[in-house]
């Protein structure tokens, strides 16, 4: 396990010295969160939906980063965080619809006669 996160670890510093050339050095960070952002997101929504908060709070300190290092026009800078609030707006209207999906018609007959077995 210890070798995957260093081999890791090598790869996203790979992709940060890459970066630095095109952004500049601490929009890396921001390319780098939004890039990782639009990966986990999905996966989130598949396995996890409360650690998706965890994933946008993160992404929010490296927006705060940048923002407060003043590495990029401010038009970029707002166009891509417009752009993660669409993307993260598309899986919360998901989750909501998940989370109010009626309830299926076998389960709710089984309720039913729950609830007659019961008054009787």
């Amino acid at each position: 396990m210890e070798e995957r996160l260093a081999e890791f670890g090598q790869i996203i510093d790979q992709i940060i010295s890459r970066v630095p050339g095109t952004f500049g050095e601490n929009i890396a960070v921001f390319v780098l969160a939004i890039l990782l952002y639009l990966l986990l997101r999905p996966l989130f929504f598949l396995w996890k939906p409360a650690a998706a908060r965890l994933l946008k709070m993160l992404w929010y300190i490296a927006l705060g980063y940048v923002l407060l290092q003043e590495a990029g026009s401010i038009f970029f800078i707002l166009g891509f965080a417009a752009a993660v609030e669409a993307y993260d707006q598309f899986f919360l209207f998901f989750e909501e619809r998940k989370r109010r999906a009626p309830i299926p018609k076998a389960e709710a007959k089984t309720r039913t006669t729950r609830k007659r077995k019961g008054s009787s």
